[in-house]
C-alpha cells in the first residue's frame, strides 16, 4: 500500500504504507513530514515496521528528535504496530538503573 491521505473525523490523516522509506535519521523524518505537507495532513500514521531499530535506542535521541519535529510542525504522529519487544527492553533498562524502585 502506498501512502494515502484519508479524511477521518474532519481531519486529513496520511496513512503511510509499510513499503515506504524507513525512518533512520532526522533527514528521513523531514522527508516523511514533507509527505504530510504535500497533502495538508494534520495527522500521520506510520507503521512500526518503518522505524529503524535505532529509533528505540535512548542513546541515539532519535525518537525524541522525531517527536519534537512533528510537534514543531503541528503534525500528530501515531506509530501503528507491535513495539512490545522494544518496550520490554526499555523497561529492563529502566529497572536495572533504578534498583529498589518499582517500574
Amino acid at each position: 500500500m502506498a501512502d494515502s491521505p484519508e479524511l477521518i473525523q474532519g481531519q486529513v490523516v496520511l496513512l503511510c504504507g509499510r513499503e515506504g522509506a524507513p525512518l533512520c535519521n532526522e533527514r528521513d523524518a523531514s522527508e516523511i513530514l514533507s509527505g504530510a505537507f504535500s497533502v495538508q495532513a494534520q495527522r500521520m500514521v506510520l507503521p512500526a515496521a518503518r522505524l529503524h531499530e535505532d529509533f528505540f535506542k535512548l542513546r541515539t535521541l532519535l525518537a525524541g528528535t522525531v517527536a519534537q519535529r512533528f510537534a514543531n510542525y503541528r503534525v500528530g504522529l501515531a506509530i501503528l504496530g507491535d513495539i512490545s519487544e522494544h518496550l520490554a527492553a526499555s523497561a529492563t533498562w529502566s529497572s536495572s538503573t533504578s534498583p529498589g524502585r518499582d517500574p
